[in-house]
């Protein structure tokens, strides 16, 4: 646990939410009928599926920044972002899970977004779900508040942590 908090920071410690689920998806058919989880992938060929729900949140952008700018490999990182944002033009770049300039030029390739009308917002637990619709097959997934920041080779600990875990398919949480 105390890893997870060295290798994210946060900008609003009051909305600390971070939930973790490492999984390698799938499962091989065994002998005898049973089920074997493959290997969990790793190296710099793993991938991270990266989910964002976001509320009128003009710091998305510097999120997507943070995220892809400190990663050690951030070809293998992708994003599924949903943002709640006002109807019109009045909502920023940031809001709509945007940043001005050339940074998320790289990755735009490597970034889901659904953005939708303030109005139609329905909890934190609808946008994640909308979110996790834009999955797209990656070995691992995380789940993050839109308004973080993280450390270099954010990508590499969780990893080397997912390894590490006693069991196949860790669930790391961290509390409030």
């Amino acid at each position: 646990m105390e890893r997870v908090r060295k290798a994210l920071s946060w900008r609003r410690l009051s909305t600390f939410r971070l939930v973790l689920l490492v999984a390698a998806l799938g499962a091989a058919a065994a002998a005898a009928g049973e089920q074997q989880l493959p290997p969990l992938p790793s190296g710099s060929n793993a991938t991270i599926f990266v989910s964002i729900g976001a509320y009128r949140d003009s710091q998305c952008g510097d999120t997507l920044e943070s995220l892809f700018t400190a990663a050690a490999h951030p070809h293998r990182v992708f994003v599924g972002a949903v943002a709640y944002v006002m109807a019109g033009n009045i909502s920023g770049a940031g809001e709509r899970c945007e940043a001005p300039g050339p940074l998320l030029e790289p990755h735009q390739r490597n970034i889901r977004r659904l953005v939708l009308a303030a109005r139609e917002a329905r909890g934190p637990t609808l946008a994640r779900h909308q979110a996790a619709s834009l999955y797209g097959g990656q070995d691992y997934l995380l789940q993050i508040d839109s308004h973080m920041n993280f450390t270099r080779g954010w990508d590499d600990e969780l990893l080397r942590m997912a390894a590490a875990a006693p069991t196949r398919r860790p669930v790391f949480t961290a509390p409030k």
